[in-house]
């Protein structure tokens, strides 16, 4: 097979010893491999393609400030067994997270809903009935759309600390 590609790169130039012809006859060797055919896979007796990757996607960073009183509501929120449930992809529950801020939203009680989501909890957003992002379970009611830290004090009985 070299010899055969160095013979068709030989006949590509009219002079065979100049310094293309070489250029041309190492190119030829070192491209010979990429043109011979694969073994077969013996661990695969099927002959369809691999399934691709299951991509696993993550919600938009949080970049707002957070209010003075944002990270003792959302710590309330969690101690008191509230839940957010939304999904990566939801805005609202992206303008939710940005109303708490970049100190409080990673302490929010946050379930995500979307099947390829990080962390997903499908199972128990169908088993909850959530049918809209986001969805706010506080005291076993459940509140849907964004709601604001004050209307969230008040569902939640919050008070805050004495500054």
């Amino acid at each position: 097979m070299l010899a055969l590609l160095s013979a068709a790169c030989s006949a590509l130039s009219p002079h065979p010893h100049t310094p293309r012809a070489a250029l041309l006859r190492a190119a030829a060797i070192a491209t010979a491999p990429l043109l011979l055919p694969l073994p077969a896979s013996s661990s695969s007796s099927s002959s369809s393609p691999p399934p691709p990757p299951r991509l696993v996607y993550t919600p938009p960073e949080v970049t707002r400030a957070s209010p003075a009183e944002a990270p003792a509501l959302a710590r309330h929120l969690r101690a008191r067994g509230a839940r957010l449930y939304g999904a990566y992809w939801c805005s609202h529950c992206y303008s939710q997270k940005q109303a708490f801020g970049v100190r409080a939203a990673p302490l929010l009680p946050y379930v995500e809903c979307a099947e390829d989501g990080y962390r997903s909890e499908r199972a128990l957003c169908r088993e909850k009935g959530i049918k809209g992002y986001p969805t706010w379970e506080i005291n076993g009611e459940y509140f849907s759309g964004e709601q604001s830290l004050v209307e969230l004090a008040a569902l939640s009985g919050f008070r805050a600390p004495p500054r």
